[in-house]
């Protein structure tokens, strides 16, 4: 994890640093504001990451953000094992193909949930409030349903 104190940075460029992160190689991104000396107003960016990638990402920040330094601490991580797989759905009498990422513990399925790319794109499509659309959506994923929704 690396984290650095921020005073002196505008809320846009911090907003932009997050998918610059991301690309570079950043496992997440976040920040949140505290208060640093003299109660001046500021932000705290903390980065998860893997190891090879911290030297890169820490150099990154400074370079980026005009930070005089970044700390980095390590630590485990438990983790659920993933993967996505794809189903078609039919929703008003039409098929569409939407992906699912599936969390597993000890090779059961815990959790699902479907790509927000996806019902977006079908909520514009059918012209459907999106989060109704995603419990239909999940409905039809456990049920294995192919009738129309």
């Amino acid at each position: 994890m690396l984290e650095t104190h921020l005073d002196d940075v505008s809320g846009e460029i911090l907003g932009g640093i997050v998918n610059k992160l991301m690309i570079q190689g950043a496992l997440d991104v976040s920040y949140y504001p505290l208060i640093m000396k003299k109660n001046r107003p500021a932000w705290c960016l903390r980065v998860i990451c893997d190891e090879d990638k911290a030297s890169i990402l820490a150099k990154f920040i400074m370079k980026e953000l005009g930070t005089l330094g970044v700390r980095e601490d390590r630590f485990g991580r438990y983790e659920l094992d993933r993967r996505v797989v794809k189903k078609n759905i039919n929703l008003k009498g039409r098929n569409f193909e939407c992906r699912f990422k599936e969390r597993m513990l000890d090779g059961e399925i815990i959790g699902v949930k479907p790509e927000f790319e996806d019902i977006s794109n079908i909520a514009n499509e059918l012209k459907l409030p999106i989060n109704e659309l995603e419990i239909i959506i999940i409905s039809q994923y456990y049920k294995g349903d192919k009738k129309d929704a």
